[in-house]
């Protein structure tokens, strides 16, 4: 295991991310929570089913607009980097900023002028907030493409640090709202978006001081994102929105089905369980995986042993948030105290979760969307026909039900295909033995542990 470390220091620049991004998502859970207990507060289980499904259209929307070929434009900048091609990198991260603001003006003028045909179809008259939030896409594209080049940049620092301002910012607007007007639907969506545009002002400066020395770069002539598209880029193009369209669906089927009040309900839920997600160690991976991918052994090694200890790590959380996390969100949310059973159903997806994110990582990094798409194709009509048969047998809980069984199918899916096709000199047995250099490598990560907190506290 001493190859993880050579190079790059993949191991050194993974725990000081991971380090960044877990300190900083701790404060951040704790500020989510705050807004999330205001906005339930003055807001009933109806009003906040109907502010999330308004939410998970922008987020239909914005995937099928904004998201595609994100990942897969990162890998191919992160790779022309590491191969010293900085100006083929410079021209694809121009060519993408460049479609995906002018995307964003479009997506924001299509859902401004299209808010009263898509609350015609709604019972509550929602048309001013989808009018109020469609300046949010032009907002989140422009953020996003800052973040793209701090990310490659490796500033873990600013990018965990996002979320905290972000929450504290939205924080103050939904105390001001609540103190000097009023809290509803409207005034929720008013505070996601101006604290928004006050982060994406606030990080502007650290942005152009990094891209200062990109300016003395010729970029490429020609179109690098042209040629993507037209080669590995394609797939991912329509797995992302397929993919969207199911996950966004779900909402909405559940209101089809249920309720709108079982819309919040298993909202509420899943958020718990994101909240506890968000603390395996998988933020970085993107960012380093492709400067690791050229050297088989060494790529292997991270498949394997990463996928090996996110699991372990996944078990542990899920146990945390069984014994811990469980009573704690019933005592601060008892208006949803019905949503803690299907939070302690979802914690079953997390020890398989890791299996598809490594995999996910890699299959980007090694560039096979088309096998992505592939999954994808699959993936979709069986979310579907599931999520629909196990709403209909079982209600609100059909859904995380169909939430496990797909972890399950997919996630064991593209573990088999890059153990099979990529790095046939692994074996699943290779994820429940503990060898030699297991313990290398744990010494390893407790002693750079160590040394990184000596650092901070000298």
């Amino acid at each position: 295991m001493v190859q993880l470390e050579e190079k790059h220091s993949f191991l050194k620049s993974y725990i000081k991310g991971e380090a960044f991004f877990g300190f900083w998502n701790i404060i951040n859970k704790g500020i989510t929570a705050i807004n999330i207990l205001l906005v339930i507060t003055y807001l009933d289980v109806y009003k906040y089913g109907v502010y999330l499904l308004i939410m998970s259209f922008y987020t239909l929307v914005a995937d099928i607009f904004l998201a595609p070929l994100q990942e897969t434009i990162f890998n191919d900048i992160s790779r022309y980097v590491a191969n010293k091609r900085e100006s083929s990198a410079k021209k694809l991260y121009l060519e993408n900023f460049t479609i995906r603001m002018t995307l964003a003006f479009l997506s924001c003028i299509f859902v401004f002028w299209g808010a009263k045909i898509v609350a015609g179809y709604y019972g509550y008259d929602i048309a001013g907030s989808f009018r109020i939030l469609s300046v949010l896409f032009i907002i989140d594209a422009f953020y996003t493409s800052m973040r793209m080049f701090l990310q490659l940049k490796k500033r873990f620092d600013i990018i965990s640090f996002r979320p905290v301002l972000h929450k504290i910012f939205r924080f103050i607007f939904l105390i001001s709202f609540i103190y000097f007007f009023e809290l509803g639907i409207k005034e929720a969506l008013i505070s996601h978006i101006f604290a928004s545009l006050i982060v994406v002002i606030i990080f502007l400066p650290t942005f152009l001081k990094e891209y200062r020395p990109w300016r003395k770069i010729k970029t490429e002539s020609g179109s690098i994102l042209l040629k993507i598209i037209r080669t590995h880029g394609k797939w991912p193009v329509f797995s992302t929105i397929l993919s969207s369209l199911t996950s966004n669906i779900r909402p909405w089927l559940i209101k089809i089905f249920v309720n709108t009040e079982a819309v919040a309900i298993f909202s509420v839920a899943q958020s718990f369980f994101e909240a506890i997600k968000t603390f395996i160690p998988n933020s970085t991976l993107s960012t380093l995986i492709p400067f690791e991918i050229n050297d088989k052994k060494r790529a292997g090694d991270i498949l394997v042993r990463g996928t090996k200890y996110l699991a372990i790590l996944g078990l542990v959380f899920a146990s945390l948030g069984l014994l811990i996390a469980s009573p704690i969100a019933s005592f601060a949310f008892p208006q949803y105290k019905s949503s803690i059973p299907l939070f302690q159903l979802f914690l079953l997806v997390l020890p398989f979760a890791s299996f598809r994110m490594m995999a996910v990582t890699f299959l980007v990094a090694l560039r096979r969307q088309k096998f992505l798409f592939f999954t994808s194709s699959i993936e979709i009509p069986i979310a579907f026909l599931s999520s629909v048969v196990l709403l209909y047998l079982f209600g609100v809980w059909g859904m995380v039900l169909q939430r496990i069984f797909i972890t399950l199918v997919m996630g064991g899916l593209t573990y088999t295909y890059l153990l099979k096709q990529e790095y046939s000199d692994y074996h699943w047995e290779n994820l429940f033995t503990f060898d030699n250099e297991d313990k290398i490598f744990i010494k390893k990560i407790w002693g750079h542990c160590l040394n990184l907190y000596k650092r901070k506290i000298s």
